[in-house]
C-alpha cells in the first residue's frame, strides 16, 4: 500500500508543478508585487493538489476495475470460502465482499 499510495502522491506532485511553472508567468502578469504573485502560485498549488488528490482517490475507490489496477493480487470482491479445523474437526464457510 504505501508503495502503490507513495507512487500516486509523486505522480501528483509532478503535475502540480508542472502547472505551478505554468501559472506562474501568468499570474505574474496579473499582479505586480513578485511575492504576492509567488504567494498566489504556492497556496494554489497547494489547493489544486489536495483537489486532484481526492479526486484520484475517490475516482478509484468508486470504480472495481481502478481498484483492481491499484491493488493488483490483493484486491479481493465477491463470494470466498474457507476451510479450517480446530480440535481436529473441519469448518467450512462462506462469506462476500461487496
Amino acid at each position: 500500500m504505501k508503495d502503490r499510495s507513495h507512487t500516486l502522491n509523486i505522480s501528483v506532485v509532478l503535475v502540480v508543478i508542472f502547472y505551478s511553472i505554468s501559472i506562474q508567468p501568468l499570474i505574474e502578469g496579473l499582479v505586480n508585487n513578485i511575492i504576492f504573485s509567488y504567494l498566489i502560485n504556492f497556496i494554489t498549488s497547494i489547493v489544486s493538489y489536495e483537489i486532484i488528490l481526492k479526486f484520484i482517490y475517490s475516482f478509484i475507490n468508486n470504480r472495481d476495475f481502478f481498484l483492481k489496477i491499484y491493488w493488483r493480487k490483493l484486491y479481493l470482491k465477491g463470494f470466498w470460502s474457507y476451510t479450517y479445523t480446530l480440535e481436529k474437526k473441519e469448518y467450512k464457510g462462506i462469506w462476500g465482499i461487496y
